[in-house]
């Protein structure tokens, strides 16, 4: 190959080795302890919530929703066996709280088996937002 068209490539690819590096990325949505940062119920809001168990075993599973004072609204826990998945389309409701109340969910493995969550703010429009869970033990070493 003519060196003058091999000399781009090579750059290319330092640079794409540069922005990846060759560090292991840290999983933000995966962890033990992991915090949703907004959810709403509204007449015209609500949030989906799935969890999926990412352990090698069964995963049993706190979830607390808290209003923006951090004072719990609503409270559960799960188990969820390997692979297993929790849904719901209203996570508010499903956790007992009413019309008109917001705030941020944590999610934590009562055994301390890894777990991944996901949350999307909706109206009847449509999508209105999108969070991935929030991994806080690492939240404020990578983030």
């Amino acid at each position: 190959m003519d060196r003058k068209k091999l000399i781009p490539l090579v750059i290319v690819f330092l640079v794409f080795l540069g922005a990846t590096g060759f560090a292991q990325q840290v999983r933000q949505d995966v962890g033990t302890k992991l915090l949703i940062p907004s959810s709403v119920r509204t007449a015209t809001f609500t949030s989906f919530l799935a969890i999926l168990n990412q352990d090698t075993q069964s995963n049993d599973i706190h979830i607390q929703a808290r209003n923006a004072d951090g004072s719990t609204m609503g409270e559960t826990n799960i188990t969820l066996p390997v692979g297993g998945r929790f849904r719901s389309a209203d996570i508010l409701a499903t956790l007992g709280v009413g019309v008109g109340s917001f705030g941020p969910i944590s999610i934590e493995s009562n055994n301390s088996r890894l777990l991944s969550a996901v949350s999307e703010v909706t109206s009847s429009q449509g999508p209105a937002g999108f969070f991935p869970g929030v991994n806080i033990q690492s939240a404020w070493q990578q983030g």
